[in-house]
């Protein structure tokens, strides 16, 4: 357990591990999320009379899928802990 301990920058390896761990799966998330809407959400748009809806997924599917995996990451940094720069 002690290397899990060791701090770096006033942070441990663990908290930087659980930094990291959220960004990853903030982006496999994302890419599920991405999956979904190509298989069942399109299939389901493709399916009514106008192209509206097509398109407005598809304007959508990729800010909202970047905004999940910007904002996770934005959380995980919050968790670290920032030194003041010593002059």
């Amino acid at each position: 357990m002690k290397f899990w301990e060791s701090e770096y920058y006033g942070n441990t390896i663990l908290d930087y591990a659980i930094v990291f761990g959220i960004i990853i799966a903030a982006v496999i998330v994302g890419k599920i999320l991405f999956i979904i809407s190509k298989l069942i959400i399109k299939k389901i748009t493709a399916k009514t009379k106008t192209n509206l809806d097509d398109i407005i997924v598809d304007k959508l599917e990729e800010p909202v899928i970047f905004g999940l995996v910007l904002g996770a990451s934005w959380y995980a940094f919050s968790l670290l802990k920032y030194a003041a720069p010593t002059l």
